[in-house]
């Protein structure tokens, strides 16, 4: 576990729960460098894999540069936004920057 860590960057960890119990998970993460990024979208697809296949439809791996977007168990109109944000507004550069290491205001 401790190799599959070389390279973390820093992270921002989302879960949120419906009023039936369910969660949901969004987690955006970055590397120190664009190869990290990628060995760290790879593990997570190969997580993914090995869910059932229900799940499965409601997961994805997004990578933009150092950036990676984890979601899970979310409707798919939902990820489309998410993806989109995460491509168009910033987000993945925001990350890149190194903006989402956890300050001292956190």
């Amino acid at each position: 576990a401790r190799r599959d860590a070389d390279g973390w960057d820093g992270d921002r960890l989302r879960i949120y729960e419906d009023s039936e119990k369910r969660s949901a998970v969004l987690w955006m993460l970055v590397w120190d460098t664009e190869h990290d990024a990628e060995e760290a979208a790879r593990a997570a697809e190969r997580v993914h894999a090995q869910l059932p296949s229900a799940a499965r439809a409601r997961a994805e791996v997004v990578r933009r540069g150092r950036a990676v977007l984890v979601l899970r168990d979310l409707p798919e109109a939902l990820r489309a936004t998410l993806r989109a944000r995460f491509s168009a507004t910033g987000l993945a550069a925001e990350a890149a920057s190194g903006r989402t290491k956890p300050s001292a205001a956190d």
